[in-house]
């Protein structure tokens, strides 16, 4: 058959017909307003969660300091306090001082100066011998009188040096005032040297430069000059020379052991406790700690620490390390100490009282305004041991198919890879927007043994995971909180490896990997 032509102009008249049909048609029923509202019943599978989780996930997020991770990433508690942290400002103060002082002079006849020399000395309230200080706060109060030198037609200025002071710029404290009047000057960056005479310490020398002025009569002359001079607010900015131990009282405090509080339930053997003081020590010389008390404590029964060194020392930076803290530490463990027999207890506090001395053999050293003197002590648990009915609690948030409007049948799928070495008995709440749970998954069931613990060797080191996968039908009442409930409580009631009969290393790197899906039959409405 030969193929059919159609000529241009034929073409052109159908497919203009074809057009003017369409445009004419009616299609009305085809408004998407007008069309009824749909309802179907589907079978949905959707994921809800998809966590992985370590044991510091399920520490409460104000507890969050409680978690260390060690160079091993082994994973520890830790409950800490601060026994003491002070300066050299606040350890040593300075006292006001009070330095009276009297000459004579006349005023001759060609020459107008005369110069007096005064020896003063230093007291800080305790037995220091003292190479120099240097101020950080202070003032110099001067005031001078002379009777009869108004009288007799003369005045005179008093220049007043203390040689051998110096500030930043290198000038000697100097200040002038005339007889008869007063002045202040700060002392503020000034350093004063000081020198011992004998069994006298702590000495410094005042020159007094007297200049007199005027054309009178010296019917009263020699002139008493009776100065009165004072150091008042006083702090040091820098103190060098040998000084006197001190003695401070630090600690006398409880640190609360969360984990042993009130509420807690189950066994749990810590293999390896430690109790650690450290302090961070900038004074230059060493400080001598001696335990006053130190015990475990729970309710009537307490277990006093032994095994601290009497005295432990604190070392001290050294003239080319000044302002630089040194960091001392002390750990008592089951070797040296009884602490793992304080920890048996479930202790609830831990109380520590120390004295310290400062300098206690009275060595040459120095104190800066900003020396800084903190001691810190913490009790770590190393989570390796044995563990039995101990609790952990963390919340997750799921999100819900909102278009779904009544359930006929959910089904869930729980899949649990569990690289703890930790029996996990779980139960799972549904709970609201403000976390209160509405229903629990296995309501009566006191052990649903959703995963056994991963495999671990001989050392309590984890070998392999351990996986499980449940499938969870749910009841009418699960089924309506769990289309209102926009979080998932995860509880879990650990048992170690092996029944606990092996201890085991818990490190941050093991994790409970958790995946829960749904299967959900339900009616969906679809609106028009």
């Amino acid at each position: 058959m030969k193929p059919k032509k159609i000529r241009y102009g034929l073409g052109l008249l159908i497919a203009g017909l074809f057009v003017v049909g369409l445009a004419s048609c009616d299609y009305s029923y085809f408004e998407i307003d007008e069309l009824p509202d749909y309802q179907y019943s589907p079978v949905f599978a959707f994921p809800l969660v998809n966590s992985s989780l370590t044991i510091s996930d399920f520490v409460p997020d104000d507890d969050e300091d409680l978690i260390e991770v060690g160079d091993d990433q082994l994973i520890s508690l830790v409950y800490s306090d601060r026994l003491v942290s002070t300066t050299g400002a606040l350890l040593y103060s300075l006292p006001n001082a009070q330095y009276p002082a009297n000459f004579s002079a006349s005023p001759p006849g060609k020459n107008t100066l005369q110069t007096f020399t005064r020896t003063f000395a230093f007291e800080t309230g305790h037995a220091d011998e003292l190479d120099s200080l240097g101020f950080g706060q202070g003032v110099f109060s001067l005031q001078v009188s002379a009777p009869g030198l108004a009288a007799d037609g003369y005045q005179a200025t008093i220049t007043l040096t203390i040689p051998g002071s110096y500030n930043q710029s290198g000038q000697p404290f100097s200040m002038e005032v005339n007889a008869n009047g007063t002045a202040e000057k700060s002392m503020i960056g000034y350093t004063i040297p000081f020198y011992s005479s004998g069994t006298q310490h702590n000495q410094f020398d005042v020159h007094y430069q007297v200049e007199f002025s005027g054309q009178g009569n010296p019917a009263n002359a020699p002139y008493t000059f009776n100065i009165s001079q004072q150091w008042v607010g006083l702090q040091l900015e820098k103190m060098f020379g040998t000084l006197a131990t001190r003695i401070l009282n630090i600690g006398g405090m409880g640190i609360d052991i969360g984990i042993f509080s009130s509420d807690f339930e189950g066994e749990i053997v810590f293999e390896d406790p430690r109790l650690r003081l450290m302090a961070a020590n900038s004074f230059g010389f060493p400080i001598n700690v001696t335990a006053s008390d130190l015990y475990l404590e729970h309710d009537d029964q307490s277990v006093e620490i032994i095994g601290f060194p009497s005295p432990w020392t604190i070392q001290a930076p050294g003239i080319n390390q000044m302002g630089q803290p040194l960091v001392t530490s002390f750990v008592l463990n089951r070797a040296n100490s009884n602490i793992f027999d304080g920890v048996e207890i479930y202790p609830e506090t831990v109380y520590s009282s120390f004295l310290s001395e400062l300098n206690p053999g009275q060595e040459k050293g120095f104190v800066l305004e900003d020396s800084r003197l903190d001691v810190l002590v913490e009790l770590e648990l190393p989570l390796y041991g044995i563990a039995s009915g101990f609790s952990l609690k963390d919340t997750i948030e799921f999100s819900r198919n909102d278009s779904i409007t009544e359930i006929e049948w959910i089904e869930l799928v729980v899949d649990v890879v569990n690289g703890l070495p930790l029996d996990l008995f779980l139960q799972l709440g549904f709970a609201d927007e403000d976390y209160t749970v509405q229903v629990e998954l296995f309501e009566g069931v006191d052990d649903f043994n959703l995963v056994a613990a991963a495999q671990v060797d001989g050392s309590g080191n984890v070998i392999s995971p351990e996986r499980k996968n449940t499938k969870i039908y749910l009841n009418e009442q699960q089924s309506i909180a769990f289309l209102n409930s926009p979080n998932l409580i995860l509880s879990a009631r650990v048992l170690t490896a092996n029944q606990a009969q092996t201890s085991v290393k818990v490190y941050d790197y093991q994790t409970l990997d958790v995946r829960i899906g749904a299967r959900v039959k339900a009616k969906v409405l679809i609106e028009f």
